[in-house]
């Protein structure tokens, strides 16, 4: 009961007392006497470079740790003031909804409505009203098109916006995000702004993990750096604006608006960096890599590639842009061999070759690396990826 009664009157949402944790195995903490109070309604972003604890920091919130990630966690984490060890999961998780990196982790349904749907129906919310909350998710987050759809065709960004989709239809009063622009195109990147402001403005509390942050210029109240799992910095919005942007960069950090973007831009044209290449480019103009014809596509769905043409030329770098859903990891995949193209024809050097022959001739670097990764050490992980029989044990398919 004390602890009921502590919770109601807390004025944070998220507490960190003291907190260090190091993962099973680890020879080093990831985080390191972190103290970090969260009042309700506030939106704090929380930034650093690739390693130093962001998402680690998160997974202490919505109890991944220590449910799913063991190791030793030193300190306290106390949601509503209430410890989180003391909430059993389901409490937790209907009071904090949890958005991860990696979105197809989070799937448990086959089709996009159901999955919205999914912890409404968990907690035993009336069909009316369900129906009613899978629309105004679906609605905010600007994603109406793919309500029936199949989760198996979708894009990473459109996952990764079906997942925020279901957290908002589940109405918590604390949001944590685990980078969620990672997979967004601008579009969406913009959609999901307006839905953090949203919710800022029904009070809630909102707590996220990103790399990108000129997407929260004006939204977020708050900056919190982390460097090699501690604190270096916590800064409110505007204190942390003013910063040099220098001073920034300096801490590994991203441009925090679009008015840094430009001036960035402007002070490293494209044009020039792009006439200085021209001129090292060989003069080859002989593609390597020739797609004709190719349409491909999965079960159930309609195609993503229609008789796509396309040929790679030795020595150039090519960017593959387009909206969520436009076919980028698609036509990636097909190019590599992980997926059968429907009609047409791939050429490597000139020589028609199957998805199964092209598999170790063409290497892809996945969305989500962690299905790439099959060995426990990075030390094991990169030997077994220069043995010799590599390519022969489908190791040449990374």
């Amino acid at each position: 009961m004390k602890n009921v009664v502590t919770a109601k009157v807390s004025p944070y949402a998220i507490d960190f007392d003291g907190c260090t944790f190091c993962y099973k195995g680890a020879s080093r903490p990831s985080l390191r006497d972190i103290s970090l109070k969260i009042p309700l309604g506030q939106c704090v972003v929380v930034t650093g470079q690739s390693g130093c604890g962001k998402t680690t920091l998160t997974r202490l919130v919505n109890a991944l740790i220590p449910l799913m990630y063991e190791g030793d966690l030193q300190g306290e984490v106390r949601v509503a003031g209430k410890p989180v060890s003391a909430w059993t999961m389901g409490e937790l998780s209907a009071h904090v909804g949890s958005v991860f990196q990696n979105p197809r982790s989070q799937f448990v349904n086959l089709d996009v409505t159901s999955e919205i749907a999914f912890g409404c129906e968990n907690f035993g919310i009336d069909r009316e009203e369900m129906v009613e909350r899978v629309e105004q998710a679906a609605s905010t987050l600007g994603i109406e098109s793919l309500l029936g759809r199949g989760t198996e065709a979708l894009s990473g960004g459109q996952k990764q916006s079906v997942i925020l989709a279901s957290a908002y239809a589940m109405r918590p009063d604390i949001f944590v995000l685990d980078e969620p622009t990672a997979s967004l195109d601008v579009h969406a990147m913009r959609n999901l702004a307006r839905t953090v402001a949203l919710l800022k403005s029904q009070g809630k509390t909102v707590l996220i993990s990103e790399h990108r942050l000129w997407w929260l210029d004006g939204i977020a109240d708050r900056y919190v750096v982390l460097g090699d799992g501690s604190v270096v910095g916590d800064w409110a919005a505007a204190d942390f604006l003013a910063l040099p942007f220098e001073t920034r960069t300096d801490m590994g950090l991203r441009a925090a608006s679009l008015a840094e973007i430009d001036s960035v831009v402007a002070v490293s044209p494209l044009g020039d960096a792009d006439s200085s290449t021209a001129s090292r480019l060989p003069s080859c103009e002989k593609s390597i890599v020739r797609m004709s014809g190719v349409v491909a596509g999965y079960r159930g769905a309609p195609e993503v590639l229609k008789g796509l043409d396309f040929g790679l030329v030795p020595g150039r770098i090519v960017g593959i842009v387009g909206h969520n859903g436009a076919g980028k990891t698609t036509f990636a995949r097909c190019m590599a061999g992980l997926l059968k193209e429907k009609a047409g024809v791939i050429e490597v050097d000139d020589v028609p070759l199957r998805a199964k022959k092209r598999a170790g001739r063409v290497y892809l670097v996945m969305q989500e690396p962690g299905y790439q990764l099959f060995s426990s050490t990075v030390d094991d992980e990169l030997a077994s990826a220069c043995s010799p029989d590599g390519a022969e044990d489908g190791l040449g398919k990374r």
